[in-house]
């Protein structure tokens, strides 16, 4: 997805609460990556969590990561990120 399209076209927020709530992924956690942040007009991780309701995730740990894929900015913390939730155990989705 783009984080240049509107929200309408993007995986809708109630049915991602809904997977998470699944036994058999009780212990994944996510990764949204908020790419193109090098344009104006590219939604900021803020407008991403409110959009996608991260905010009702409750039960994983959640993680916005602003990237540029260009310059490559954003893209270690992510991996640092992954790496110490992976180290725990646990699974993760990114997105």
């Amino acid at each position: 997805m783009s984080l240049l399209e509107p929200p309408r076209w993007w995986y809708h927020p109630r049915k991602i609460t809904e997977e998470l709530q699944q036994e058999e992924i009780q212990h994944v956690v996510v990764l949204v990556f908020a790419k193109k942040q090098d344009l104006k007009d590219a939604m900021t991780p803020s407008e991403i969590s409110d959009a996608l309701w991260l905010h009702t995730i409750k039960k994983h740990d959640w993680h916005i990561q602003a990237c540029c894929a260009l310059t490559g900015e954003g893209l270690w913390d992510a991996v640092g990120w992954i790496s110490q939730h992976v180290s725990t155990g646990a699974q993760v989705v990114v997105t």
